[in-house]
Protein backbone atom coordinates (compact mmCIF):
# COMPACT_ATOMS: atom_id res chain seq x y z
CA UNK A 1 0.00 0.00 0.00
CA UNK A 2 2.68 2.81 1.07
CA UNK A 3 4.28 1.76 -2.45
CA UNK A 4 0.65 2.75 -4.10
CA UNK A 5 1.11 6.13 -2.15
CA UNK A 6 4.52 6.87 -3.16
CA UNK A 7 4.08 6.18 -7.08
CA UNK A 8 0.68 8.52 -7.10
CA UNK A 9 2.77 11.47 -5.08
CA UNK A 10 6.23 10.85 -7.01
CA UNK A 11 4.48 12.08 -10.53
CA UNK A 12 3.00 15.30 -8.74
CA UNK A 13 6.28 16.46 -7.57
CA UNK A 14 8.30 15.52 -10.56
CA UNK A 15 5.68 17.75 -12.70
CA UNK A 16 5.68 20.79 -9.97
CA UNK A 17 9.76 20.57 -10.44
CA UNK A 18 9.41 20.41 -14.31
CA UNK A 19 6.92 23.14 -14.47
CA UNK A 20 9.21 25.19 -12.97
CA UNK A 21 12.02 24.39 -14.93
CA UNK A 22 9.68 25.25 -17.98
CA UNK A 23 8.21 28.77 -16.72
CA UNK A 24 11.96 29.31 -16.38
CA UNK A 25 12.71 28.87 -19.59
CA UNK A 26 9.19 30.49 -20.94
CA UNK A 27 10.68 32.75 -23.13
CA UNK A 28 12.79 30.25 -25.16
CA UNK A 29 9.27 28.31 -25.89
CA UNK A 30 7.79 29.97 -29.07
CA UNK A 31 5.21 27.08 -30.93
CA UNK A 32 1.64 27.62 -29.92
CA UNK A 33 0.95 24.38 -29.56
CA UNK A 34 3.89 23.81 -26.98
CA UNK A 35 3.45 26.50 -24.97
CA UNK A 36 -0.59 25.90 -24.40
CA UNK A 37 0.77 22.19 -23.11
CA UNK A 38 3.00 24.07 -20.98
CA UNK A 39 0.11 26.79 -19.82
CA UNK A 40 -1.86 23.16 -19.00
CA UNK A 41 0.80 21.92 -16.82
CA UNK A 42 0.98 24.95 -14.75
CA UNK A 43 -2.85 24.70 -13.98
CA UNK A 44 -2.17 21.29 -13.39
CA UNK A 45 0.71 22.27 -10.50
CA UNK A 46 -1.40 25.11 -9.51
CA UNK A 47 -4.51 22.41 -8.85
CA UNK A 48 -2.45 20.27 -7.11
CA UNK A 49 -0.86 23.58 -4.53
CA UNK A 50 -4.72 24.44 -4.50
CA UNK A 51 -5.30 21.45 -2.94
CA UNK A 52 -2.77 21.55 -0.53
CA UNK A 53 -4.31 25.33 0.41
CA UNK A 54 -0.98 26.60 -0.93
CA UNK A 55 -2.69 29.66 -2.33
CA UNK A 56 0.77 31.70 -3.18
CA UNK A 57 2.13 28.63 -5.43
CA UNK A 58 -1.33 28.37 -6.88
CA UNK A 59 -0.96 31.59 -7.95
CA UNK A 60 1.95 31.55 -9.23
CA UNK A 61 1.20 28.25 -11.33
CA UNK A 62 -1.81 30.11 -12.79
CA UNK A 63 -0.03 33.36 -13.58
CA UNK A 64 2.51 31.57 -15.53
CA UNK A 65 -0.23 29.31 -17.09
CA UNK A 66 -1.28 33.05 -18.35
CA UNK A 67 1.49 34.03 -19.70
CA UNK A 68 2.29 31.22 -21.67
CA UNK A 69 -1.15 32.04 -22.95
CA UNK A 70 -0.30 35.43 -23.71
CA UNK A 71 -1.30 36.59 -27.54
CA UNK A 72 -3.21 32.66 -27.98
CA UNK A 73 -5.94 33.69 -25.11
CA UNK A 74 -9.54 33.01 -25.85
CA UNK A 75 -9.17 31.26 -28.84
CA UNK A 76 -10.83 28.02 -29.49
CA UNK A 77 -8.08 25.19 -29.05
CA UNK A 78 -7.11 26.96 -26.11
CA UNK A 79 -10.93 28.81 -24.06
CA UNK A 80 -11.16 26.11 -21.87
CA UNK A 81 -7.73 26.35 -20.61
CA UNK A 82 -8.01 30.00 -20.16
CA UNK A 83 -11.39 30.10 -18.64
CA UNK A 84 -9.72 27.85 -15.84
CA UNK A 85 -6.54 28.85 -15.29
CA UNK A 86 -8.29 32.45 -14.86
CA UNK A 87 -10.75 31.02 -12.35
CA UNK A 88 -8.21 29.46 -9.87
CA UNK A 89 -6.81 32.60 -9.89
CA UNK A 90 -9.91 34.24 -8.78
CA UNK A 91 -10.61 31.65 -6.21
CA UNK A 92 -6.81 31.31 -4.81
CA UNK A 93 -6.80 35.39 -4.57
CA UNK A 94 -10.39 35.53 -2.87
CA UNK A 95 -8.99 32.69 -0.46
CA UNK A 96 -6.08 34.70 0.80
CA UNK A 97 -8.70 37.68 1.28
CA UNK A 98 -7.28 39.85 -1.89
CA UNK A 99 -10.86 40.18 -3.36
CA UNK A 100 -9.51 43.28 -5.08
CA UNK A 101 -6.76 41.53 -6.93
Amino acid sequence: KEKQEDSAVLPQALTSIATDHINNASKLVVDHLQRARFAGWNLYAATDALNKSNFQAAIYYYKNGIAFLAGKMWTHDTQQLCYRLYKGTAFAWLALGEAEK
